[in-house]
């Protein structure tokens, strides 16, 4: 959770939000200290860092050279890392993280994200040249967004379609 500003990871998780990735990049805690576990199902799980304190200066903290290392160092001993940020038409941290990654995966809330705050973002990362490798739209209002034309006239096929992307 690199949402150093209103990191929820831990909360959404159940876990705990200290240490976290504060306290490992100032050199506090170990890496292995501050991973916690979820259990998705019997077969899958995950591993996540939270938070951890919220820094005075969290762009700072991001963008440091420690941060580049922590990911570099992770990259050897997981399948995939997601990384957290706050947006990024709002602050730095998104940017100075997304240069450090293979690609970005942009979300935007149902109904809330402006279509020109996706423009704008989308257009920051071209060119930056970072990979745009999707977007996830999520907080889904199953009411109104229940079915999305006429040619499906029935709102329990949006909901039964929507409801098996929940979780």
């Amino acid at each position: 959770d690199a949402d150093l500003r209103r990191g929820r990871v831990a909360e959404v998780f159940g876990g705990h939000s200290k240490p976290g990735l504060t306290e490992v990049l100032d050199g506090s805690v170990p890496v292995g200290a501050a991973m916690q576990s979820f259990r998705v199902d019997d077969e899958t799980g995950l591993r996540y860092i939270a938070a951890g304190s919220f820094p005075a200066h969290p762009a700072s903290v991001v963008g440091s050279t420690r941060m580049k290392r922590l990911i570099e160092g992770l990259r050897s001993h997981f399948d995939r890392i997601i990384i957290d940020s706050p947006p990024l038409n709002i602050v730095a941290d998104a940017a100075l993280l997304a240069g450090s990654t293979d690609g970005v995966l942009i979300v935007a809330r149902a109904g809330g994200t402006p279509q020109a705050a996706l423009t704008l973002a989308a257009e920051q990362l071209r060119q930056a040249r970072i990979d745009v490798v999707g977007a996830v739209l999520n907080d889904i209002d199953y009411e109104r967004h229940g079915t999305y034309d006429a040619a499906y006239k029935s709102y329990s096929y949006g909901r039964k379609y929507y409801a098996g992307l929940r979780g």
